[in-house]
């Protein structure tokens, strides 16, 4: 399973989340169709259900190494790491189909 904890010093709502993550995809140049939401549906995210969490504790146990940082730097901060992530496997894929078309050319 995945988890994620929003930890900062901004309230987020789930709605303000999402738009937030989708503009920053789009600024990293992902299509990505206005999002829709059901606001019945539980996110399965308590960080976000039940009320974003206080990043004190985590402050005080990382000096230093962290910090809170306002939502939409660390969406655009998360967005092009997954983007370069994306790219770089999409390469990856692409290296290897080449090298097996030039072994497979050779026999």
């Amino acid at each position: 399973g995945v988890s994620l904890h929003i930890c900062q010093r901004e309230a987020v709502s789930w709605r303000r989340l999402v738009a937030g993550l989708a503009d920053a995809l789009r600024n990293q140049g992902v299509s990505v169709p206005p999002p829709t939401f059901d606001p019945e549906a539980s996110t399965r995210f308590l960080s976000v259900d039940f009320g974003h969490l206080d990043g004190g504790a985590a402050e005080r146990a990382l000096p230093g190494c962290w910090a809170a940082a306002p939502l939409a730097q660390r969406l655009e901060e998360t967005a092009a790491w997954w983007v370069g992530r994306q790219r770089e496997s999409f390469e990856e894929k692409a290296a290897a189909a080449a090298a097996a078309g030039k072994r497979k050319s050779r026999t």
